[in-house]
């Protein structure tokens, strides 16, 4: 069991070139941009073609990725409720469930789960208790704050709700929640305050009211509470999406630092917001910086890298990091051994697989950066095609002598089965990285060379076969 400790900031999150993104901003119609503030439906966003926007997907998800009801007899895996993972105290499963949420909303097609539910229980007869984790703010931030951390990293969103003191089901819409700075602080914001502090992408503004004794207004009109401490004072740069149907103003709501209205279609802002921003109700600047950060949003849900980039400081020092790893490490695995030849090739590649199967993120973005490196500019693009001919020559010599003699492979038969080699130990982890229950990543590849081999020397007598290779 990992021990509760408070936690370290994490790694700053550059993402994208924020010039790149002001630009595409820039390239938009104010009636398109306002367009992009409102869902398109119950769980879509709006595309914007014209900038290389796609439909960014939403799923509600307190315990477990429900999807978005748009495939007929859709199904979702039921998770431990949150309460139980919290009386757990063990942030590493935590950790471990926010993996599983990243697999199971990239399954459904979903980039943001509207998780985790950082509100307190302060009653036990509260009828949603179980969607929040705990009594205690500390325990609370730290389960939610490893969770939302492991399932960022693997590229999709948490939506931390709701925000804030929407901690009773009793007019849970309507009431006015009165409280002290101090409590106010010290209790009920301390788990949000934690969780934009691990990077949190965004962030559910709540039905009901707050009094702070400054300010009294509803959650999504609340300026002091969305603009003056989410964003100035902690920093948060990602989105603050309405609850459902919360948003009940135009120029109050978006002036307070409310950026997404959902659902949609319709609702005040479909109706009145680009009306608003004509009469300089809005500004546009205030309409600018709200697509600026659902851009920001797109961005690191659609990165390839599946959020690793944001803990480097650009593309090229990312690669750099994993090549270095990749060969630093499959070093280590071969020391003192033979370099392999023929048959021992493939042993090894199997052996490899499972080395690899031990650090998923590795594989994951080792994967990826496979595939984009064909490119003749990309930085990694002489460092793969060196790997593909020295591995054209190992299979050429692995092939020689799995044949007869007599009837050698053909070029053309080396060149198809080293690039089908390439292609099952990358494409086998990525697939091993999505269901890791039920993909033997070294039975697998073990299988799939053989069967590439078989291929590669269709018509020719075999000397064995490799399918014994995963037991090595």
């Amino acid at each position: 069991m990992t021990s509760l400790h408070l936690g370290v900031r994490p790694p700053a999150q550059p993402g994208a070139d924020e010039s790149d993104l002001a630009r595409r901003v820039a390239e938009l119609s104010t009636a398109d941009k306002v367009r992009l503030l409102t869902g398109a439906t119950a769980w879509r966003l709006h595309p914007l073609e014209q900038i290389g926007l796609r439909s960014l997907v939403v799923s509600d998800g307190p315990a477990g990725v429900r999807g978005t009801g748009e495939v007929a007899g859709e199904t979702s895996a039921s998770f431990p409720a949150p309460s139980a993972l919290s009386a757990t105290w063990d942030v590493g499963l935590a950790a471990r469930i926010g993996q599983l949420f990243a697999v199971e909303a990239r399954a459904h097609g979903v980039d943001v789960v509207l998780a985790p539910v950082v509100n307190l229980q302060r009653t036990p007869v509260g009828g949603r208790h179980f969607e929040c984790y705990s009594e205690d703010p500390l325990l609370t931030a730290q389960i939610a704050g490893a969770l939302v951390e492991n399932m960022q990293l693997a590229g999709v969103g948490a939506c931390v709700k709701h925000f804030v003191a929407n901690d009773s089901e009793t007019a849970r819409t309507s009431y006015l929640a009165r409280m002290s700075e101090r409590t106010l602080r010290e209790v009920y914001l301390a788990p949000f305050e934690h969780l934009v502090e691990r990077g949190a992408w965004t962030v559910m503004a709540a039905y009901n009211g707050l009094d702070d004794g400054v300010e009294a207004a509803t959650a999504t009109e609340h300026r002091g509470l969305l603009r003056g401490i989410l964003k100035t004072e902690w920093g948060f740069d990602g989105v603050v999406i309405s609850d459902w149907l919360a948003t009940r103003s135009v120029a109050a709501s978006a002036n307070a630092g409310l950026d997404l209205v959902m659902p949609g279609p319709g609702g005040p802002w479909a109706e009145g917001l680009l009306d608003a921003v004509l009469a300089g109700e809005v500004t546009g600047a205030e309409i600018d910086d709200k697509v600026l950060r659902i851009l920001r949003l797109a961005d690191r849900v659609g990165m390839t890298h599946a959020g690793v980039l944001h803990h480097f400081g650009s593309k090229d020092q990312l690669l750099l990091e994993v090549l270095e790893y990749r060969d630093r490490t499959d070093v280590e695995h071969l020391e003192g051994r033979q370099p392999p030849t023929g048959l021992g090739l493939f042993h090894h590649l199997v052996r490899t697989a499972r080395l690899n199967s031990e650090r998923p993120g590795i594989v994951q973005t080792y994967a990826v950066l496979s595939a984009e490196s064909v490119t003749e500019n990309h930085p990694g693009q002489a460092w793969f095609r060196d790997r593909y001919i020295v591995l054209r020559g190992l299979v050429k010599a692995a092939l020689i002598e799995v044949c007869d003699a007599a009837d050698p492979p053909r070029e053309e038969d080396l060149d198809a089965a080293a690039a089908a080699v390439l292609a099952v130990m990358d494409g086998l982890q990525v697939q091993w990285l999505l269901d890791p229950e039920t993909v033997d990543l070294a039975r697998s590849t073990a299988f799939a060379i053989d069967a590439i081999l078989t291929s590669a020397v269709a018509g020719r007598r075999r000397t064995r076969t490799l399918t014994d290779a995963a037991g090595d």
